[in-house]
């Protein structure tokens, strides 16, 4: 049994296909909210192989803050729309999964962080592709790998790390976010008037 928090459609997606190797219980959801927010309490089985969150949901347009670390069991999280936009202790995960397309690169590149301890204990067989360890093993070139989109990948983080690294890009997200909510609670949305740049909301 797995646990799994519902807050909107990308946590549903892997909620489903969850739901086709075993049993998934809902931690936590938001859903009778139609996914306005990040549920408030989550009550995790202590038996549950893991909890999966999904730390951003971009079409609902809400995000974990509050991490649920101390859930009591492995936590994995689906971290495909906001990975390298803020800082995180990754060393508090036990698995997580990210698509490039969003923040690192081009689509075709996967990121996984993986605690090695978590691996190889399947109880049961499961395609080679599907355990880590070879991946691991054969230095994430356990197939010919896209090269190209793993390039971009490469140019993203070099640019990335020129910025000043994800502390850097996380404080110019948060600047961003306060121009955006100082436009948005003070001006119309028919107004002509110029957006204020991030310097001057510093």
């Amino acid at each position: 049994m797995a646990a799994y928090t519902e807050t909107g459609t990308w946590a549903n997606k892997a909620i489903k296909e969850a739901k086709l190797f075993g049993h998934v219980e809902i931690a936590g959801s938001s859903k009778d909210d139609h996914y306005c927010h990040i549920p408030q309490q989550i009550s995790v089985s202590p038996t549950a192989a893991y909890l999966h969150i999904t730390t951003n949901e971009t079409i609902a347009g809400t995000q974990w803050h509050t991490l649920p670390y101390d859930c009591g069991v492995p936590l994995v999280a689906d971290m495909s729309s906001d990975i390298l936009s803020r800082v995180l202790d990754f060393n508090k995960f036990d698995i997580i999964y990210a698509g490039a397309q969003k923040n690192m690169g081009a689509a075709g590149v996967n990121l996984v962080v993986v605690n090695k301890n978590i691996l190889g204990k399947a109880e049961r067989p499961i395609p080679t592709i599907l355990d880590y360890r070879n991946h691991i093993n054969e230095g994430s070139m356990l197939n010919t790998p896209p090269v190209f989109a793993i390039y971009v990948v490469l140019l993203t983080l070099r640019w990335l790390k020129a910025q000043g690294g994800v502390a850097a890009i996380e404080k110019k997200g948060m600047m961003k976010k306060r121009l955006y909510f100082m436009r948005r609670l003070t001006a119309s949305p028919f107004s002509k008037d110029p957006w204020p740049t991030i310097q001057e909301v510093k």
